[in-house]
């Protein structure tokens, strides 16, 4: 059950990862981005909007069934469940981003080849697909994964305890509820891989000081064959531009990283 079953977009040549200048060199020394526990990102509420929109389909529901109250409660159990995310979005120069990820006025917008991200996402075990914000997609993709899922559940009940049902209800809609957001989030044609951590990946956990707490993240490793490249950089809004890019263009250089082209950023946005 991965969200490419339900849902038809276009794949992008190129994605877009948003960063800063300290990221820019964690990224090329270590080859890798961070997936961030999705209850650390900035949006708090984000995974409680996509459990909304299952529990509002499962409680409208005509045809009631003993298993929806079932379904519904479980989503109290889950909500705290470790999910990690790594985004990434078709537009390389967005003011939006800038200000998010890049408040100092030192952003970097780093391009990839959509191929190769998801080749690697793939062999590292994450689900990537694309965002939806339209909320009757939505409901229609809610609908269907239900559809799906309640002739299974069905056959579980007296065979299996509850809290089996609700594990294996958990295990399919959690390649799901990571790619449902709130559609103020539109503008950002976002792109995500998601990983549900297994009891050996978990392991893997890492963690990192954040603005104000300790953020528990995973590494997206970007290298195939032992190495990356990188599509484009676009050097976001900056007093120095010209020496932030030769400064990069230089990180890059020194690490063996191919690059395709350089460009500067046409927002007329000021953080200096």
């Amino acid at each position: 059950m991965e969200i490419s079953n339900y849902i038809q977009r276009p794949m992008p040549e190129v994605v877009f990862h948003y960063t800063s200048s300290q990221g820019l060199l964690g990224i090329a020394d270590s080859g890798s981005l961070w997936a961030t526990n999705i209850h650390y990102l900035n949006d708090s509420k984000e995974l409680n909007h996509a459990f909304d929109v299952f529990r509002n389909e499962l409680l409208g529901r005509k045809d009631k069934n003993p298993l929806h109250g079932l379904l519904i409660n479980s989503f109290d159990n889950i909500r705290h469940m470790k999910l990690f995310v790594c985004s990434f979005t078709e537009e390389g120069d967005l003011l939006s981003q800038w200000r998010g990820y890049c408040p100092e006025g030192a952003g970097i917008s780093l391009g990839f080849e959509f191929s190769k991200i998801k080749d690697s996402a793939l062999k590292q075990g994450y689900t990537i697909g694309p965002c939806i914000y339209e909320e009757s997609e939505k409901r229609r993709i809610t609908r269907i994964v239900i559809d799906d899922l309640m002739p299974v559940l069905s056959s579980m009940v007296g065979k299996y305890p509850e809290n089996h049902i609700r594990g294996y209800f958990y295990e399919r809609i959690v390649k799901i509820v990571p790619f449902m957001k709130h559609s103020s989030f539109k503008e950002e044609k976002e792109w995500r891989c998601s990983l549900s951590p297994s009891a050996d990946s978990s392991k893997q956990i890492k963690y990192r000081v954040g603005r104000s707490i300790i953020t528990p993240y995973h590494e997206f490793d970007l290298k195939s064959n032992g190495r990356f490249s990188i599509k484009g950089v676009i050097i976001g809004p900056c007093e120095q531009k010209r020496l932030q890019i030769n400064s990069v263009m230089d990180v890059l250089s020194a690490r063996g990283i191919e690059w395709g082209q350089s460009s500067y950023s046409s927002t007329p946005y000021r953080a200096w």
